[in-house]
C-alpha cells in the first residue's frame, strides 16, 4: 500500500508542477517584500502599519501583566 501511495504521489508532484509551485511562491514573497521595502517607515505601500497584529497581542499581554485586565476593551485606554 505504501508503494502505491508513493507512486501516485510521485505522479502528482511532477517536476513541472513543483516548478510552478516554486515560481508562484517566490512571486508572492517578492511582492510582499517589495511592498514593505517601498513603504515609508513602518508603513507598507498601501499605508498599512507593518506588524499591527503583533502590536495588538503585545499590548494586551502588557496590560495583563500590569494588572489592568479590566481595561482591555476600553478603547480610550
Amino acid at each position: 500500500m505504501v508503494g502505491a501511495l508513493e507512486s501516485r504521489l510521485g505522479r502528482m508532484l511532477s517536476r513541472k508542477r513543483l516548478r510552478y509551485a516554486w515560481i508562484v511562491g517566490a512571486a508572492l514573497w517578492l511582492a510582499w517584500l517589495a511592498s514593505i521595502a517601498l513603504g515609508c517607515g513602518d508603513l507598507d505601500m498601501t499605508g498599512t502599519v507593518v506588524g499591527t497584529d503583533y502590536l495588538q497581542f503585545y499590548t494586551a499581554g502588557y496590560s495583563l501583566r500590569l494588572g489592568q485586565s479590566a481595561r482591555l476593551y476600553d478603547m480610550a485606554f
